[in-house]
């Protein structure tokens, strides 16, 4: 949450000439609700099956960028899906800059609502998630220090890179 994935993804896609999908906001057209409603009246259990088979249905497409929600690693059987069907990207990013990136954003449905616990809840979420990422990234880059374009062209020479030697 917070690290650039919609906003790099979208950037990149064009760097590479890619289509660009978001999963959640795929999610969201096809509930036609929010990614916050879904977990609201479903639950997370129900969003992350929503979620892996989506991802299962969208990683068997060709020249796609694609961004995924913050927490789809949760599941083995989705960092499975995502690590054998793409190169993928983790873009690490510090609590103190998921703070500022995310402090006027209202479409974070796992976002405690008194900002005052936003800099636990980030850290509680790095503590749970960033071995799991960094089990299945292919490529990894800090974002704390970079805008989005330099985050994009960082990327994309990795990409061509990785694609170079894999």
């Amino acid at each position: 949450m917070g690290a650039g994935k919609t906003t790099v993804g979208k950037k990149l896609s064009g760097l590479l000439c890619m289509k660009f999908i978001d999963s959640d906001h795929l999610l969201e057209s096809k509930h036609n609700t929010t990614v916050a409603n879904i977990f609201n009246f479903h639950g997370e259990a129900y969003f992350r099956e929503q979620e892996q088979s989506l991802l299962h249905e969208l990683t068997q497409r060709k020249n796609t960028i694609l961004a995924t929600g913050g927490g789809c690693i949760l599941r083995e059987s989705t960092r499975t899906i995502l690590s054998r069907n793409g190169i993928v990207c983790y873009l690490r990013v510090s609590a103190q800059q998921q703070i500022q990136r995310t402090l006027f954003t209202g479409h974070r449905p796992m976002l405690p609502a008194n900002v005052s616990e936003h800099l636990n809840f980030f850290q509680k979420m790095h503590l749970e998630r960033s071995s799991l990422y960094e089990s299945i990234a292919h490529l990894s880059i800090d974002t704390d220090c970079f805008d989005v374009d330099t985050i994009a062209r960082m990327l994309c020479n990795s990409i061509k890179e990785y694609n170079e030697n894999h």
